[in-house]
């Protein structure tokens, strides 16, 4: 997890992100060269997500994207199924500050949603399909990297 949340930017623009498993890269790519702004509300100033993972560094690797909403979804059916675990992963609410964004946006008439996956390790409340939710909204990013 990164903090603060972050926007995923682009509002009102097609980035043209796919939801294509393995895509993470290129569409965060595809976000960053379509010049999305920087959020100025007072609360959560910065960057939108797709920016902000291609600016970290851990490991000495600094190499990372935003996910996908596959690929976020087999992240998630992954945890679930305890094949890994994963520090600081949020517990599902209904509120968006729990919820990851992808890199999968959606066509609509504003071009102003994209994709935030939702984990859900009970199955009760919430699915992880990912849930269509505007790019102005607050959410988490888990940033992923491609292990050669």
């Amino acid at each position: 997890n990164y903090y603060p949340l972050h926007q995923w930017g682009c509002n009102g623009t097609l980035a043209g992100a796919g939801d294509w498993m393995g895509s993470g890269l290129a569409n965060t790519n595809t976000i960053v060269g379509a010049g999305c702004t920087y959020s100025t509300w007072s609360v959560h100033p910065g960057p939108p997500a797709a920016v902000t993972v291609t600016n970290y560094s851990i490991g000495g690797y600094s190499d990372w994207y935003l996910p996908t909403r596959d690929q976020m979804i087999g992240l998630t059916q992954d945890l679930e199924a305890g094949l890994f675990t994963l520090s600081n992963f949020s517990v599902a609410t209904s509120n968006t500050n729990t919820w990851y964004w992808s890199s999968t946006e959606s066509t609509n008439a504003t071009n102003s949603v994209a994709y935030a996956v939702v984990p859900d390790t009970s199955h009760t409340t919430f699915n992880s399909a990912g849930n269509l939710t505007n790019k102005t909204s607050y959410c988490l990013i888990r940033a992923m990297r491609d292990i050669t």
